[in-house]
């Protein structure tokens, strides 16, 4: 069951937006604009209309969340018995193709953590078909596919994408997931990600369509 409403926090690039639950979890996203279909709708539903989650799997004591000054960069802070991680989500703004980036930094000692990618298109109506590529994993139903590109060692299970991974102090490990539905047919920028800082870095980059 998604969190309430007063759980989320909202990012966008002026085209569209995301809300980001202080578990880590967005569970709602309509690309590429405001009036498109969302791909992850698991707030107006179950979980398998659509989510995509990255926390820690060791009990969180405290969370703690800011948006960066004059930005609209959220920042997410768990602070565990193993250590403290932050997460980073935001959409820069557009220049071609829209992109959705999650950064997980290492603040302190190595929080064992969780990453699952599960969109579904069409408001949770199509779930799409998931098979591993060099580099990553792409998820397509009929036009609409997302791609994620990532160092982590990834499994599937069913159209789930899920990653297990501790971040340790002094370690970056980017990765990046760019996403090509409709008629886009390029991946996301490859530019340098602002906000990767920290003793420990993992990079999730979600691209989209320029058209609905």
């Amino acid at each position: 069951m998604a969190l309430p409403i007063e759980a989320h926090a909202l990012i966008g690039d002026t085209h569209s937006a995301a809300l980001v639950a202080n578990d880590g979890t967005i569970d709602w996203l309509c690309w590429p604009r405001f009036d498109s279909d969302a791909c992850f709708a698991a707030l107006l539903g179950e979980p398998r209309h659509g989510f995509w989650r990255i926390a820690p799997t060791v009990p969180v004591r405290r969370v703690h969340r800011r948006y960066v000054r004059d930005t609209l960069v959220l920042e997410t802070e768990f602070h565990t018995d193993a250590g403290t991680v932050r997460l980073c989500d935001f959409m820069p703004l557009r220049e071609d193709t829209p992109q959705l980036i999650r950064i997980v930094d290492a603040r302190t000692g190595q929080v064992p953590l969780h990453l699952e990618f599960a969109p579904c298109f069409g408001y949770g109506d199509r779930t799409p078909w998931a098979r591993l590529i060099p580099g990553g994993v792409s998820t397509k139903a009929g036009p609409d596919a997302l791609y994620l590109s990532t160092e982590l060692p990834l499994r599937l299970e069913h159209s789930h994408v899920l990653a297990d991974f501790a971040l340790p102090e002094g370690q970056r490990r980017p990765s990046s997931c760019p996403g090509i539905p409709r008629t886009c047919l390029r991946p996301g920028s490859r530019r340098p990600l602002p906000h990767a800082r920290g003793h420990g870095a993992v990079v999730a980059r979600l691209g989209a369509p320029l058209h609905p």
